[in-house]
């Protein structure tokens, strides 16, 4: 998960303050550290670096992850709250089993998995660092909105995208359709401002992006794999993020 420390600077930044004691501890537990440190091959993709891109929290080096879990389409019924893995309409969702019975809109027609570059640099507060949005995201004061993403109060705040395959959160193993492929806009990270365990969960919109010409790889639920071209429309691409929106999918 992605806890307050990222939203810390951001709060201080516009000049807010939030109580220490709502902080857990971060560092990787001693008998986890190893595990997460292991760069597992068959979790990157050639076309991308193949290679390390960030540690901390207790951990030297982790290892980093190219392919990332649907989470839906962005959206909750079609609103706010926004890029929240809770109650997602995808297949994955934070603390629910995903399970083939309740994927009604077909597993043929529904995302499982796709691509996501690996990311760069530090932290920048300011105008984005280099990179482009292949390689950055954006951070913004909770609550996540369309347009608050237009400006973020900082770049690759903590962590550099895809840096840890063992961690489901939006920067690192899951995704959403609320942007098309490899889009020109940048991917935009937040915390949930809520009660409860959800205080303590990363939401955002991040796209599936790839370094392969034209498009990403999608896996379906089926098992079935689809090249997915980067001018897909946006009402296809956001239907086959959800598992039971009813759509109709057409061709793509």
């Amino acid at each position: 998960m992605n806890p307050f420390l990222e939203q810390t600077a951001i709060y201080n930044a516009m000049n807010l303050d939030l109580p220490m004691y709502l902080f857990p501890s971060l560092t990787v537990s001693t008998q986890n550290q190893f595990a997460v440190a292991q760069t597992v091959k068959s979790f990157l993709c050639p076309a991308d670096k193949m290679s390390p891109v960030a540690g901390g929290y207790g951990v030297a080096s982790f290892g980093p992850t190219n392919y990332t879990a649907c989470t839906g389409s962005g959206t909750t019924n079609g609103g706010a709250p926004f890029g929240s893995p809770w109650d997602a309409d995808g297949v994955f969702r934070a603390a629910a089993e995903g399970r083939f019975l309740e994927i009604s809109d077909g597993l043929s027609n529904t995302a499982a998995f796709s691509e996501s570059t690996l990311g760069e640099g530090n932290t920048v507060f300011g105008a984005a660092p280099a990179g482009g949005p292949q390689r950055v995201y954006g951070n913004v004061a909770p609550p996540l909105s369309p347009g608050g993403c237009g400006s973020p109060a900082s770049w690759n705040y903590e962590q550099p995208r895809g840096f840890q395959w063992s961690s489901g959160e939006i920067r690192c193993v899951s995704y959403n359709h609320y942007f098309t492929p490899n889009t020109s806009q940048y991917d935009c990270v937040t915390n949930l401002n809520a009660p409860g365990p959800q205080a303590f969960t990363s939401a955002g919109f991040k796209a599936a992006r790839s370094f392969h010409t034209g498009g990403v790889n999608l896996l379906l639920a089926d098992g079935s794999v689809r090249f997915v071209s980067n001018s897909i429309q946006p009402l296809t691409w956001s239907a086959l993020g959800t598992r039971a929106g009813n759509e109709t999918i057409g061709d793509y």
